[in-house]
């Protein structure tokens, strides 16, 4: 993530979003891993680039 201000809005996004269960920041890798049930990876993918940037989405997995 690039700045403090960008991954808290992030987060605050993410935290919001329907089905997710908890997400945490891994720091030497600069990525924010999200777990949760039923979330609409697309939907979340598209609302993150439009409010706070470039998103990648680099694995799903069913449990």
């Amino acid at each position: 993530m690039r700045c403090d201000k960008c991954r808290t809005k992030a987060f605050k996004i993410i935290a919001g979003t329907f089905g997710v269960m908890s997400v945490r920041l891994e720091r030497e890798q600069g990525k924010l891993v999200v777990e949760g049930e039923q979330v609409e990876i697309a939907v979340l993918a598209q609302t993150l680039t439009k409010k706070v940037g470039r998103t990648e989405i680099v694995h799903v997995s069913e449990y």
